[in-house]
């Protein structure tokens, strides 16, 4: 980018939207592009995972949670991560269709399992709508 400002401030401007979901227009065509890749009979693939930050200190919203990559599966500070991913028709790629880090610390957090079937009806709800314009 060649702008005639700070640096910092390219970045300031540039990151003000990342906590922002998507518009609804953006991530409509975004999904519509991903269904048409997956083709007749799609393949959708979840995990629930975790993001362990051990030293982290000011992180905002950071939980517990148990470290799936540790022999022991001990408990760190970290996030969960909700992810659901399509698998292409020809090259069998995942693209995602879900993505979500959470925490048990966040005000209206109530359980992993929401995110995941907050997930899961989107992918129905994608379906369903791909399968009204046949």
């Amino acid at each position: 980018m060649d702008e005639d400002t700070k640096k910092a401030y390219t970045i300031d401007r540039l990151s003000d939207n990342l906590s922002n979901d998507l518009s609804n227009f953006i991530n409509e065509n975004y999904c519509n592009l991903a269904m048409d890749s997956l083709g007749e009979n799609p393949v959708f693939l979840i995990d629930d995972s975790d993001i362990i930050k051990p030293l982290g200190e000011k992180f905002e919203d950071l939980g517990i949670v148990r470290d799936g990559s540790s022999r022991n599966k001990f408990y760190k500070k970290g996030y969960h991560h909700t992810e659901i991913v399509g698998l292409t028709q020809n090259k069998k790629q995942p693209i995602s269709l879900f993505s979500k880090i959470h925490s048990s610390t966040q005000k209206d957090f109530v359980a992993a399992n929401d995110i995941t079937f907050e997930g899961i009806d989107k992918i129905v709800n994608m379906l369903n709508k791909r399968k009204q314009k046949e």
